[in-house]
């Protein structure tokens, strides 16, 4: 019985170490060693249609750097920890908001006024009309 107990506490606690090594912060950008990507750690308050968060992202400026981008929906997921809920982010560094939706650039290829997103309370990924309002989290 012991040798289990300590099995599944390897199961829970190697993983949850091993994500927050891969996370770092730096002023207000986390980098993430796995995919060498720099994210906003707070992203904007506002909504913006998938047009505008484009826009947003293109031409921010934040922490002195300006070749921020809207990611695209294998980068936006890369954040997600299927093994957490509410928030189900691989990181507490980056203030998301778990109760909304967040544009990623890709576009849905059946439905061309379509764009991916994901909800990060979750992780599910869906398609929304790129019309609707939704949160931006910009990377670099």
């Amino acid at each position: 019985m012991n040798r289990i107990v300590k099995i599944l506490l390897i199961g829970v606690l190697v993983p949850n170490i091993l994500w927050a090594e891969r996370f770092t912060k730096n002023g207000e950008i986390v980098y993430d060693s796995k995919t060498e990507l720099y994210w906003q750690s707070k992203p904007s308050n506002k909504k913006f249609n998938w047009s505008s968060a484009k826009n947003y992202c293109s031409n921010l400026t934040y922490e002195g750097k300006s070749d921020w981008r809207l990611p695209n929906i294998d980068e936006l997921k890369s954040l997600v920890d299927y093994s957490r809920y509410k928030p189900a982010i691989a990181t507490n560094l980056i203030d998301i908001k778990i109760d909304d939706w967040y544009w990623s650039s890709s576009k849905y290829v059946n439905d061309s006024s379509s764009a991916w997103v994901v909800l990060f309370d979750d992780g599910y990924d869906f398609w929304v009309k790129r019309s609707r309002t939704v949160y931006v989290l910009c990377v670099r």
